[in-house]
């Protein structure tokens, strides 16, 4: 019998507030754990619980889905959902399974449950392609050397330079950065036009931009209509500290992610004559539910979110190691 290998899995947990959930999009993957949690108290559909399932199949097809119902109690009440149907709609192999946790231990020191769903992610994440594929030793070394720059973010030229440091050639540099968008350790989009000649590092960075305009009073007031001025004020405040500003260079790179993720869509000012402000209307779902993604990975994760009081569209981020089931198929980096 094989030994169990240890793999560490990098947890992020969403805010659920209502105003952020259109950016937790910006930091989905596939391969990894998502777990939409809800309380049996306000109900399923309190919850969107369907909504969320969604939200996450839409962008990644093959994600693997836990749906864990919590802060239930013996005075509350019991979880009460229609598997089936979800099954129906999105597939066993989206929907992997359903848990009903208590994290209050009882008298004996034991928490519902919890046992239970730390072994099913354990399962799932074994299951997931990324684990145990192996890899060169040098994509541990740039992880390092980019987490060294201590940059939110990095043109791409500049990374593929540190990627050529460390004797790695074009095509690998940018399979480099393509596993590591995958399992969550930066952020690329090779295929936008607009935003591939940037890496961002530090996912909260991002966060904070967005969240600026979802926290704009005058924004809210005039029914999510601003003009792309008013953004290149919310994002390069003179008023705010250096390194909370964004430079104008970034900001139609903004724009566009924004249009990406359906945050945000451009209509017709009828009134200016000026192609260089057009109006944009930001997309302000609403949510009461949380999220979690967890990536299983094989090295030092980037620097660690932060956890702003104000602004919580990914509240925190933690890393635990598992000892995960060896699989045959698997070979160590």
């Amino acid at each position: 019998m094989e030994k169990p290998e240890p793999i560490t899995l990098n947890a992020w947990d969403f805010g659920g507030q209502r105003v952020y959930r259109p950016t937790h999009q910006l930091f989905f993957s596939a391969p990894a754990v998502y777990l939409v949690v809800w309380k049996p108290r306000e109900g399923s559909q309190a919850g969107q619980v369907k909504e969320w399932i969604q939200l996450v199949k839409r962008r990644e097809p093959s994600a693997k889905i836990l749906v864990v119902a919590t802060h239930g109690g013996p005075q509350q009440r019991q979880p009460d959902i229609d598997r089936q149907e979800l099954w129906d709609l999105f597939g066993k192999e989206t929907v992997v399974d359903f848990f009903f946790v208590e994290s209050k231990p009882d008298e004996q020191g034991n928490r519902k449950g919890i046992d239970e769903l730390k072994r099913a992610i354990a399962q799932v994440a074994a299951s997931l392609p990324e684990v145990g594929r192996s890899v060169p030793k040098s994509f541990a070394d740039v992880r390092q050397a980019l987490q060294d720059k201590g940059a939110p973010y990095l043109p791409l030229r500049e990374v593929l330079d540190i990627c050529r440091a460390h004797n790695m050639d074009d095509e690998i540099a940018r399979l480099f950065i393509t596993i590591s968008h995958r399992l969550g350790h930066l952020t690329h989009y090779e295929n936008d036009p607009t935003l591939r000649d940037i890496v961002i590092l530090r996912p909260d960075w991002l966060a904070t931009a967005m969240s600026y305009v979802l926290d704009d009073e005058a924004t809210r007031a005039a029914h999510g209509l601003v003009k792309f001025s008013r953004l290149s004020q919310l994002w390069d405040d003179k008023n705010r500290a250096a390194d909370s500003r964004y430079p104008a260079t970034l900001h139609p790179i903004f724009l566009r992610l924004m249009e990406r993720f359906d945050l945000s869509y451009r209509v017709a000012d009828l009134t200016s004559r000026s192609d260089s402000d057009p109006i944009t209307v930001s997309s302000v779902n609403s949510s009461p539910i949380s999220a979690r993604r967890i990536f299983p990975t094989r090295g030092n994760p980037l620097p660690r979110l932060a956890t702003s009081s104000k602004r919580k569209s990914v509240t925190s981020w933690t890393q635990a190691t598992v000892n995960l089931p060896a699989r045959k198929d698997c070979s160590t980096s």
